[in-house]
């Protein structure tokens, strides 16, 4: 499955994003005094009462659409930048009077329930931190803007970077994470109401029965790749491709013929497997009946299975083996359950860190001679893969392709679409590469109905300031402008990817 523990599970909560979770911590052990003294450094006057409160309700306006949302977020970091941080706290937050917590709001932060107690003079201290990272983050670059400007760049750049994530596989009809039947939602259908527990080292060492209950949902049961995945490849057959950031963990990137040392796991995968014992590594593919079996995976060399199935504690009070068996059984119980090895697969789980490659490869410096950088169906939520865009050079174009925009920072050029292949598919035909795609596409190992949905359907391309394009299936764009269309579009996307992805590949 194309899959990313890292990539939504390890963001903070109520989508916090991840590179502000230390200032979120600061902020949490600030002392009231050190948030005044900030104030004695910005405060210098106000404005009467009526004239604030007026300016406060334009803030917050219930009625504005997502288009204002935008513009308005803009206008903030457009005043933010031109202000600096001190300046811009002594105009909105001293003159004005806005809230702190409306506006780290209209910038796109939401506060975890933890700090729903805390007062806006508590707050101060992480809105200074979230001011300070918001004016120094990289600029948009004026002069590219659209189609063409991303074309003209395609075919100049010599050593592109591509970063990829889940969103990149959904055509193949394997499960995203947050749609209405994705991953989360089937965890939450087993009981398990958080997400991360699955994936936390500690919880695997303790009861790895967890994690071999729903691996199999993560599992690839496809070797064939998608059009999106065939691109990155005729990157590397025009010789532009330096080289490849994937948090996938499903491998399918390699099934297109692309070389290993092009590509970076940056979240580990299940190509091998790892006992958490002896530390002997095996295949991967050694796990997979196993895994589709619901059982936990044992070494065959150091420990036989135990003898006995131990309790699941709860995540909130979950006891450690000593503290169990002193309640709910005896020593002989205890010297009846051995220390079994237990086989994981190596996908990076919470409390891991990434592979020694993913930080070789941002440390070697060869991340500064990219001249083009391609993000693909990934949400930018988790540091410090998310801090890929802010190490190569601010000069480097970049460009975006996935299902929702990002609003934590500014991409040159972005292309919207349910399905990246989409976005490939009319990017290389307006490149004049749309006969090179087509014969990867062409290859046993491009999946049938992707690569069909890719080509026959047509679609509708619509240009939105500032430099975005939202790119639907004429059916969609014509569903919208009827009075039912959420269920039009839900089952035109379904009839699409159930009669597409039944096919024999």
């Amino acid at each position: 499955m194309s899959f990313s523990p890292a990539e939504d599970l390890h963001s903070t909560p109520k989508e916090v994003n991840s590179e502000d979770k230390d200032n979120v911590e600061a902020a949490s052990t600030s002392s009231v005094s050190s948030s005044a003294s900030l104030l004695v450094d910005i405060m210098c006057g106000s404005k009467d009462a009526e004239d604030s409160e007026a300016e406060s309700d334009e803030w917050d306006r219930p009625d504005m659409d997502d288009h204002e949302v935008i513009k308005q977020r803009e206008e903030i970091i457009k005043s933010l930048r031109i202000l600096g941080y001190p300046k811009f706290l002594q105009k909105y937050y001293v003159e004005q009077q806005i809230p702190v917590r409306l506006i780290l709001k209209k910038l796109g932060i939401s506060l975890p329930t933890a700090l729903d107690e805390f007062e806006d003079l508590d707050l101060l201290p992480l809105l200074k931190e979230v001011l300070k990272r918001e004016s120094s983050r990289r600029l948009k670059l004026p002069q590219y803007n659209t189609f063409d400007d991303v074309v003209k760049q395609l075919h100049n750049a010599k050593n592109i970077v591509v970063l990829v994530g889940a969103g990149i596989s959904t055509s193949l009809g394997i499960l995203d994470f947050r749609s209405d039947n994705g991953f989360y939602a089937r965890l939450a259908q087993h009981g398990l109401s958080e997400p991360s527990e699955m994936f936390d080292i500690r919880t695997f060492r303790e009861e790895p029965g967890i994690f071999y209950t729903f691996a199999k949902e993560l599992l690839p049961e496809t070797h064939h790749y998608s059009p999106s995945h065939a691109f990155i490849r005729l990157l590397e057959q025009k010789n532009k491709l330096a080289t490849l950031f994937t948090q996938n963990i499903d491998n399918l990137e390699r099934e297109t013929g692309l070389s290993e040392e092009k590509i970076v796991q940056c979240h580990g995968s299940f190509a091998t497997a790892t006992c958490i014992q002896c530390k002997r590594k095996i295949e991967g593919s050694l796990l997979y009946d196993d895994i589709r079996n619901q059982r936990i995976s044992y070494c065959t060399e150091c420990n036989q299975p135990p003898t006995k199935k131990r309790k699941l504690a709860s995540s909130s009070d979950r006891m450690s083996s000593d503290a169990y068996y002193r309640e709910n059984g005896t020593e002989e119980e205890e010297d009846d359950v051995p220390q079994a090895g237990v086989m994981k697969p190596d996908i990076t789980f919470f409390g891991e860190a990434l592979p020694d490659q993913f930080f070789e490869k941002v440390g070697n410096g060869d991340l500064e001679k990219t001249d083009l950088l391609i993000c693909i169906g990934t949400s930018l939520k988790v540091a410090p893969v998310s801090e890929l865009i802010s190490v190569v050079p601010p000069s480097t174009p970049q460009i975006y392709i996935s299902r929702t925009p990002v609003r934590h920072t500014q991409f040159d050029v972005n292309f919207i679409s349910p399905f990246c292949d989409w976005v490939i598919v009319e990017l290389c035909k307006r490149a004049g590469w749309l006969k090179d795609l087509e014969e990867l596409c062409n290859e046993p190992g491009c999946h049938i109905g992707a690569k069909n949905r890719a080509w026959n359907t047509v679609l509708d391309v619509q240009f939105e300031e500032p430099s975005t394009y939202y790119i639907k299936s004429k059916a969609e764009a014509e569903a919208l402008s009827n009075e039912n269309a959420p269920e039009e579009i839900k089952s035109i996307h379904k009839d699409s990817i159930e009669s597409d992805t039944n096919q024999t590949v």
